[in-house]
């Protein structure tokens, strides 16, 4: 007798990947008096990093004030009334506080660095140039020397130009299309006021939608408490970003030229927005799909364009992502005869993977260089445990309910990612109606929307 076996399908599994990260859940934001504080303290850390990030950079400005909100930044970070006759510089360094403060197009960040015993030195300071900063028509005109010189040095590399032209097409607001735009930000800068960088401050103080981060060594129970006490004049309210839609991406579709007489090669830049947010599956997914393509010389785009054409002699693919969405961007630079071949060999690959998946063992290679990189992180630094935290946090406070992944999470997630899943990725990022081409150089070649 003869006894039937019933064959049973396999059942998709889904590997779990195990490697040191810095905690098992995410940590809880705690919300009071409508500030929010994310506590991210670390066993193992001998430092402690506090920082704050405000809504607004440019997102915020106008065509009268583009600008103001980097100006305010190099205001703000040394207007602590905690510094009395002395520089700001020469207070914090008394005590080997490293501190620093950067201006992005959606937000502003003011952070410090220094050892746990100066913990109620570093959360003092950096409560009271939020809340309280000193401003002064000297401090103001002694940065904006300092402003002026930044955007000066911008200026000496020409592309510059085809950043200022491309930005403008890609956003709704002005805002934010003035993010490049170095001459307008440098005709203003000379008639900005106390009063404006008191407005500018008060808008985003109002929007609540600010992140106090300490990462590192500190009391929990402290912290809170002094928090509390820093908070307690403003009323409670909820993060408030309206209008996004209506100031973020244009989604249009064009093709730029930028002259430069003096180039020796063009430089070509191709920027695909992409509504994927933070919290998004698809989010975490981003930087793996940029490392496929541009990653190195084994690279789908540099290995085809560099090794194999010679075309090129580097290729970089970016993400990023913010209040608007995501962007991927990709940039090169070929001799000007070689711009036609290079663009068009860019959007033949790029169609060719949205039909067909990305080679297996491809897709194995990087897989294996993620956990690589991953293993390598510092899950002791309290700026690595911080950036992987508070921009996660950061881009959802308006939101009542946000995804925060952990850093096993993400590997689990890119451990199993399937070439049908990243192709349909593919899809959803170069729609290539609504992508914006730029190239600078000596010689317009004449490429329109229609050549892709």
């Amino acid at each position: 007798m003869v006894t039937k076996r019933n064959k049973k399908r396999k059942k998709n599994i889904t590997r779990k990947v195990n490697i040191k990260s810095f905690y098992k859940t995410p940590p809880k934001m705690l919300n009071i008096n409508g500030f929010f504080l994310l506590l991210l303290p670390i066993a193992n850390s001998e430092a402690t990093q506090i920082e704050c990030s405000i809504f607004g950079g440019n997102f915020l400005e106008n065509e009268k004030n583009s600008g103001i909100a980097h100006l305010t930044e190099h205001v703000v970070v040394s207007s602590s009334n905690l510094c009395g006759n002395n520089s700001c510089i020469e207070y914090l360094d008394k005590y080997g506080i490293e501190y620093n403060a950067t201006t992005y197009s959606n937000l502003i960040n003011y952070w410090l660095k220094g050892l746990p015993e100066f913990n109620d030195i570093m959360f003092n300071y950096i409560t009271s140039i939020i809340f309280s900063p000193i401003i002064t028509e000297k401090a103001i005109t002694k940065e904006k020397k300092a402003v002026y010189n930044e955007l000066a040095t911008s200026m000496n590399n020409p592309s510059w130009k085809l950043s200022q032209v491309m930005i403008k097409a890609l956003f709704k607001s002005k805002g934010l299309q003035n993010n490049a735009n170095i001459e307008l930000q440098l005709k203003l800068l000379k008639k900005l006021k106390a009063k404006d960088i008191h407005d500018y401050i008060n808008l985003t103080l109002k929007k609540r939608c600010v992140l106090f981060t300490v990462s590192g060594k500190f009391d929990k129970k402290k912290i809170i408490e002094n928090f509390k006490r820093a908070t307690h004049q403003h009323k409670k309210q909820m993060c408030s970003i309206q209008n996004i839609k209506s100031k973020c991406y244009t989604f249009s579709k064009k093709a730029i030229y930028v002259n430069n007489n003096k180039a020796k090669n063009t430089n070509i830049n191709i920027i695909f927005p992409i509504d994927i947010k933070q919290g998004d599956k698809y989010g975490i997914y981003l930087g793996f799909l940029s490392s496929i393509l541009g990653g190195g010389l084994n690279s789908i785009l540099l290995k085809r364009l560099r090794e194999e054409l010679n075309l090129v002699y580097g290729l970089k693919v970016a993400t990023d992502i913010g209040i608007c969405g995501s962007t991927l961007v990709i940039t090169t630079s070929t001799k000007d005869e070689n711009v036609q071949k290079v663009l068009d060999e860019i959007f033949k690959i790029i169609q060719h993977f949205k039909t067909h998946p990305i080679p297996i063992e491809k897709l194995k290679n990087e897989k294996i260089k993620l956990k690589l990189k991953m293993n390598q992180i510092c899950v002791s630094n309290p700026g690595t445990v911080s950036k992987f935290y508070t921009n996660q946090y950061f881009w959802q406070m308006n939101k009542k309910v946000r995804k925060i992944w952990t850093l096993n999470e993400i590997i689990t997630n890119v451990e199993n990612l399937s070439t049908d899943t990243l192709t349909k990725l593919i899809k959803k990022i170069f729609d290539t109606n609504k992508c914006l081409v730029g190239y600078i150089g000596k010689k317009n070649i004449g490429y329109t929307t229609k050549d892709f």
